[in-house]
This record gives structure tokens, C-alpha cells and sequence, in this order.
């Protein structure tokens, strides 16, 4: 969750560089305009576990960051900020964070993971019948809380 909220700071610094740092072109300005919101916007969709994968966009908006320093009209301290912020968007964007299975169920697959019964699936827990000790024998039952 720290390198999206890393990440959505860049951004914003992004959209406030050219204002800050002398030595951007028009197109240069524009392209920080429109790549900079996209950043913050895909960065604070990954924060959340759910939809961390959007994370690997900026992936791509990082490496247009690197490539734009060269193909469009970056001069000077300009050159240097935003090969930097190009840099560390992707960089950042390779940070996975912590996953909880347990959080939101792993999918279907859940279903048939009895490991992760043992653990304590919210809401569920495991019984073994009386005088049954094999694997197969096993009554999973409804709790409410």
C-alpha cells in the first residue's frame, strides 16, 4: 500500500512540476497534465487488495514517462525530474504489498482449501464427528455471530 500512496504523489507532483521546475516545453507541459492524473487515478485504485493489478498500468505510464524525456522537448532540471518520477512510478509499480487470503475468501478455490477451514474461515467452523479421526469424515457448520 506504500508504494501507491508513493505513487499518487508523484503523480500530483506530475501536474505541479511544470509551474515549479523551469525547462518544459508546451508538449512537454501537456504530456505531464494528462500523465500525471492518470498515475494518482490507477495509483488509488491499486491500493485496495482487490484491484492491486491495476498497479501494472502504471507500469506502462512509467515507462512512457522514461521514453517521453528523450522523444519530447525535456531541457535541464525538467530532464532530470521526470526521468526520476518515470523511474520511480515503475519501480513502484513492481511492489506487490501484503496479500490476506483470509480477507477476501481466495476465490472459488477457497471452497475446497481445507487449510484454510482450519484457520478459522470467518463464519465457519470445523467438527470432527465423535469417534471419527479420518480426513473425510469431517462436518463443516454455520455459525452466527
Amino acid at each position: 500500500m506504500w508504494a501507491q500512496i508513493i505513487s499518487a504523489l508523484l503523480g500530483l507532483w506530475l501536474m505541479a512540476a511544470p509551474d515549479l521546475v523551469s525547462g518544459y516545453s508546451q508538449a512537454a507541459n501537456t504530456n505531464n497534465r494528462i500523465f500525471g492524473p492518470l498515475i494518482v487515478a490507477f495509483s488509488i485504485v491499486s491500493v485496495w487488495e482487490v484491484t492491486r493489478s491495476a498497479r501494472f498500468v502504471n507500469t506502462i505510464l512509467g515507462t512512457w514517462l522514461l521514453a517521453a524525456c528523450f522523444l519530447l522537448d525535456y531541457q535541464g532540471a525538467a530532464l532530470v525530474s521526470n526521468g526520476l518520477t518515470g523511474l520511480l512510478v515503475l519501480g513502484l509499480s513492481f511492489v506487490k504489498g501484503k496479500h490476506n487470503p483470509m480477507r477476501f475468501g481466495g476465490g472459488w478455490i477457497s471452497l475446497w482449501n481445507e487449510e484454510k477451514w482450519r484457520q478459522g474461515q470467518p463464519h465457519r467452523l470445523v467438527k470432527q464427528r465423535p469417534g471419527r479421526t479420518a480426513a473425510g469424515d469431517e462436518q463443516i457448520a454455520t455459525t452466527t455471530d
